[in-house]
């Protein structure tokens, strides 16, 4: 099936479409495209909001692995002057271009404001696929991208939601 999709930010060689069209070949009674389309978004909607509310690991079925939200401890690394490597921080956007507005220097000299998470403990949250027990062969080529809302939903969750806790 030559599927090629256009270049872009969002590549990807299967969508809905093509899910609902294999779905139809092999149902005996199909439902149309508009109600098989919501039941698959409000299935991943409830799948995304477990994850990220209640600390639910996903089983994707067939072995391909776990779906879950892992947490990292930030890290402080210094170099040999006793500097912060800030290449390992996260960049706060938000309080930057707040201090560039009060402070021209720092607007001049391009200084960014980095986040600290000390509302976490020290800890960012990602989303995380486990592929440790797959029984798929060159599983390590695939890869995870969360969609924007999924993105959103758990920034929202951590910023929100207390007692939240995820694995390490």
């Amino acid at each position: 099936m030559n599927n090629i999709r256009t270049e872009g930010k969002n590549n990807r060689d299967y969508g809905i479409k093509d899910f609902f069209k294999l779905y139809r070949k092999i149902s005996k009674n199909p439902v149309l495209y508009k109600k098989y389309a919501k039941v698959i978004s409000e299935f991943n909607k409830e799948i995304s909001r477990a994850i990220v509310e209640d600390s639910y690991e996903y089983r994707i079925p067939y072995r391909i692995g776990y779906l879950r939200i892992k947490k990292f401890k930030t890290h402080f690394i210094l170099d040999n002057n006793g500097n912060i490597k800030v290449n390992y921080l996260k960049p706060n956007w938000e309080a930057t271009k707040k201090l560039w507005l009060e402070n021209e220097q720092c607007k001049k000299d391009k200084k960014i404001v980095y986040h600290t998470n000390k509302h976490t403990g020290g800890f960012y949250f990602k989303w995380f696929l486990d592929k440790r027990t797959t029984n798929v062969r060159n599983m390590y080529v695939y890869a995870f991208y969360p969609s924007r809302y999924n993105q959103r939903l758990l920034s929202k969750t951590i910023k929100t939601k207390e007692n939240i806790d995820y694995y390490e």
